[in-house]
């Protein structure tokens, strides 16, 4: 029940990026990546758990995050505002059962 409601919540933040995004053009693409990421820090910082995993593990956690979060996100963004809505939401349907 808990993943259903997550993948709920995540979905309407999607749409909502995608709303905001192509409505509101002029807002800085870089700069809303980052609030989003330091938001989403922010919200998970109640469930992790105490102490930093090892220094290798943290290299890649980094890694993950920049290249899949910061750079997709961003990219995401960037081709939604020149594509149809319509293939925009088909595209983010895709990317829960491909990834």
């Amino acid at each position: 029940m808990i993943g259903d409601l997550l993948a709920l919540v995540m979905t309407i933040g999607l749409a909502a990026m995608m709303v905001i995004s192509r409505r509101h053009r002029d807002i800085p693409i870089m700069a809303a990546a980052c609030l989003s990421a330091v938001l989403s820090s922010a919200a998970a910082w109640p469930f992790i758990a105490p102490g930093l995993p090892p220094a290798d593990l943290l290299l890649e956690l980094a890694l993950f995050g920049l290249v899949n979060s910061a750079i997709g996100i961003v990219l995401f963004t960037l081709g939604a505002r020149l594509i149809p809505a319509v293939e925009t939401a088909l595209i983010t349907a895709l990317d829960a059962p491909l990834a």
